[in-house]
């Protein structure tokens, strides 16, 4: 995706863009955010695949549309698949 996650043991996140020349760098990140934002809302554990789906559920799409419908409802459902 053009951004280096690490997810810690501690709970702690990471994320920042591999090469600062990419524009759209930070637009991922802020993506990355929104989704993250969601996984909070309904308390399910971060997993990478999960994070990937959830990401190309809302490709083509800006972050500021993440956190709103109807790209939060397929995260949304997407999540509460996954979970069960």
């Amino acid at each position: 995706m053009g951004i280096k996650l690490i997810l810690g043991m501690n709970g702690w996140i990471w994320v920042e863009v591999i090469d600062e020349e990419d524009e759209e760098g930070y637009e991922k990140i802020a993506k990355i955010l929104n989704i993250f934002k969601i996984f909070n809302e309904l308390y399910v554990a971060i997993r990478i695949q999960d994070i990937l789906n959830c990401y190309n559920l809302c490709k083509g799409k800006k972050a500021s549309e993440v956190l709103f419908s109807p790209i939060k409802d397929n995260i949304i459902d997407y999540l509460v698949q996954a979970v069960n």
